[in-house]
C-alpha cells in the first residue's frame, strides 16, 4: 500500500473522499473496544478521527498509520518505555538504542507528528514550509532522504523500525480491520455514521 494518497503529481497526493479510511479505522475502533484494551484517555473514535483528519490534511494514508499505531502500541497497551501520557503512538524517538521516546501535549498532536514523519519518509518534495500544519514532528529533520520509503512494504529492516517483518505486521492489522469491518459494518459507529460505499 502507498503512504500518499489521491491527486496528482504535481503536489502531495490527497485523499479525495475518506470513505475508505473511515470504514477501516472504524472497524479497528470498534473491535479495540469490544476487546477492552487499555488505552489513554480519550475514545478510540477521537483517536481515529485524529488519523481520518491529519492524514487527509497530509495526504497520508490514515487508515493504514492507524494500524501501524496498533502494531508500536500493542494494541494500545502501551508500555514502560512509550506509556500512555506521552501521547506517542507510533515510537517516535524510542529507538532500538535506547534514546527517550517523543512526548507530546495532547492525542492529535501525537497524531499530527507520526502523519508528518510518514510523509517525509514518503515524499521527496516535502518540507517544513509545505507541511499542513506547522511541524510537530521532532524528527522530521532525521529523515534523509525525504521521499526514501515511497511504500509500506518498504518499512522494516532500518526503514522506520528495525524489525524484517514490521512492513507485513502493519499491513496485517490494516487487513484485518477491513475484515472486521466487511462482517460487522461500521455504519452505526460514531464518528462514521454518514453514508458512502464501502468500495468504489
Amino acid at each position: 500500500g502507498e503512504i500518499l494518497r489521491g491527486g496528482d503529481n504535481q503536489r502531495p497526493r490527497r485523499l479525495v473522499l475518506l470513505d475508505h479510511a473511515q470504514l477501516y479505522i472504524a472497524g479497528a475502533g470498534r473491535k479495540i473496544e469490544n476487546e477492552q484494551f487499555d488505552i489513554a484517555p480519550f475514545g478510540i473514535d477521537e483517536l481515529a478521527t485524529y488519523y481520518v483528519d491529519e492524514g487527509a490534511a497530509e495526504g497520508v494514508a490514515g487508515d493504514i498509520a492507524f494500524a501501524q499505531s496498533i502494531v508500536e502500541t500493542g494494541y494500545f497497551g502501551f508500555s514502560a518505555r512509550v506509556p500512555p501520557e506521552l501521547n506517542n503512538f507510533s515510537g517516535l524517538g524510542a529507538v532500538d538504542s535506547g534514546t527517550t521516546a517523543e512526548a507530546f501535549p495532547d492525542a492529535r498532536t501525537g497524531v499530527r507528528a507520526q502523519i508528518q514523519h510518514l510523509r517525509a519518509y514518503a515524499d521527496p518534495t516535502v518540507t517544513e514550509a509545505n507541511l499542513a500544519h506547522p511541524l510537530v514532528d521532532t524528527r522530521f529533520a532525521l529523515v534523509k532522504p525525504k521521499g526514501r520509503a515511497t511504500t509500506w512494504d518498504q518499512f522494516g529492516g532500518g526503514v522506520w523500525a528495525t524489525d524484517p517483518d514490521y512492513a507485513g505486521k502493519v499491513l496485517g492489522i490494516r487487513q484485518q480491520i477491513m475484515q472486521w469491518a466487511r462482517r460487522y459494518g461500521t455504519a452505526r459507529f460514531a464518528p462514521f455514521s454518514g453514508p458512502g460505499p464501502f468500495a468504489r
